[in-house]
């Protein structure tokens, strides 16, 4: 607390020394006589334990901007890995509905296959528009 003052305020420290006994004397009163010390001279400085604003509000400026950069950095791989998901679902499903039509029409498909297909046709689009769901959500 002293070096602090002592920076903020070295005039006033180096002008006004008094003894204070920390054995006797209460908290209370040790802090009523080292801010009346202060308080009585010409130029004052704020109170005590204020610290020093300017640095404190510079370096929780700093902290906010590393939050939110790492935080934005993170949200962005989680945003082209969902989307490079989606573009890989969608194009999954376009491929499988695809080969099921040309299969249909030229009859190659056995009872095996068209149920697979027909399920994958079912599961893929749903799959797709969840993903789609939680991207847009995600924003």
């Amino acid at each position: 607390m002293f070096r602090e003052l002592l920076a903020r305020a070295p005039q006033l420290f180096n002008k006004h020394i008094l003894c204070v006994n920390l054995v006797d004397a209460t908290a209370e009163q040790i802090l009523t006589t080292v801010t009346g010390c202060f308080a009585n001279s010409s130029g004052g400085i704020p109170e005590l334990g204020l610290g020093d604003a300017e640095q404190t509000m510079v370096f929780n400026a700093w902290e906010r901007h590393l939050l939110l950069w790492h935080n934005a950095k993170m949200l962005r791989e989680r945003a082209h890995f969902m989307y490079f998901f989606l573009s890989l679902v969608a194009f999954g499903t376009a491929l499988s509905s695809v080969l099921y039509a040309n299969a249909e029409i030229l009859g190659d498909l056995g009872d095996g296959t068209a149920v697979m297909f027909g399920k994958i046709l079912i599961v893929l689009p749903i799959i797709t528009a969840l993903v789609s769901t939680i991207r847009t959500r995600l924003r």
